[in-house]
């Protein structure tokens, strides 16, 4: 009797090719948004303030950064001042370290308007109040940095 007949070999399978990873989604700032934040940069202090809030109240996330920017490095304390109430008022995760930081601003209402976008943000409580001294600020700062090394992943 003949041997039986080996099977054929399959056809070999192309591999697929490995599926190419999507670009991120470049959000693009609606016309309004943008010309605020443009004038986060402006020369007077009154315009810059007025672009801190409205940003805020608009709640685009395009504004987070520029807003992150401005609480960092603006030299005028309203214009900090507004840009850490709005970063609250959008409950911007992100910003939650500058605010942190934000607690040591030389300027109290500052300090004051980052702890409640924190409290706003992050539903904690770090124990700011008013009349601190510069240790119990930077005890705070840490508690407030210890948080955050907890929870950054939380969202």
């Amino acid at each position: 009797a003949a041997p039986a007949a080996l099977p054929e070999p399959a056809a070999a399978q192309p591999e697929a090719a490995p599926a190419k990873p999507e670009a991120p989604k470049v959000v693009e700032a609606p016309a309004e948004v943008q010309k605020y934040i443009n004038q986060l940069d402006a020369d007077e202090e009154g315009l810059r303030f007025a672009a801190a809030v409205e940003l805020g109240r608009i709640g685009h996330p395009t504004a987070i950064d520029p807003l992150i920017r401005v609480l960092e490095k603006d030299k005028d304390y309203f214009v900090r001042r507004a840009a850490a109430r709005s970063l609250g008022d959008m409950n911007a995760w992100v910003a939650v370290p500058a605010l942190i930081d934000t607690l040591g601003d030389k300027e109290f209402f500052v300090a004051i308007a980052a702890h409640q976008a924190l409290k706003n943000i992050t539903g904690q409580d770090f124990g700011f109040k008013e009349n601190m001294s510069k240790s119990e600020v930077r005890k705070v700062i840490g508690r407030a940095r210890d948080w955050w090394k907890d929870h950054a992943n939380d969202r």
